[in-house]
């Protein structure tokens, strides 16, 4: 029954997480906050003291959002730990520091790619 439980805490945490990434990603909002603002400035025909105010209300949501999701997490480690055994809790925090490692290498090679596009870019504009 532990395990059952266990299964389905670990579940619920791993939708929540692929949930939260893809709102957090999704198209040219809060992946690229400056995108969309452009955007915004664009459709909305925002003036520039409105895009200032619009830019502080934004970050002001993306801080509130990133407390947010920083308490629940707290929360759901909380409640495994209700339910996991001191060795399983130790194997959850591995798998997530190996997940956070892997996060971080994918987001060096994508700045390596994009440095190398921007050099690639830049030595074809030159030579025009």
């Amino acid at each position: 029954m532990k395990t059952i439980a266990a299964a389905s805490l670990a579940l619920a945490l791993a939708l929540a997480g692929a949930t939260a990434v893809a709102c957090e990603h999704g198209g040219d909002g809060p992946k690229n906050p400056e995108k969309h603002l452009d955007r915004m400035t664009e459709e909305l025909g925002l003036s520039p003291a409105q895009r200032e105010q619009v830019k502080v209300l934004m970050e002001e949501h993306h801080a509130k959002r990133a407390e947010a999701r920083a308490a629940m997490h707290e929360d759901m480690k909380a409640s495994m730990a209700n339910v996991l055994t001191p060795e399983q809790m130790t194997k959850l925090d591995a798998m997530h520091e190996a997940r956070k490692e892997r996060k971080e290498m994918r987001k060096e090679r994508r700045e390596e790619r994009k440095a190398e596009r921007d050099a690639r870019r830049d030595a074809g504009s030159s030579k025009e």
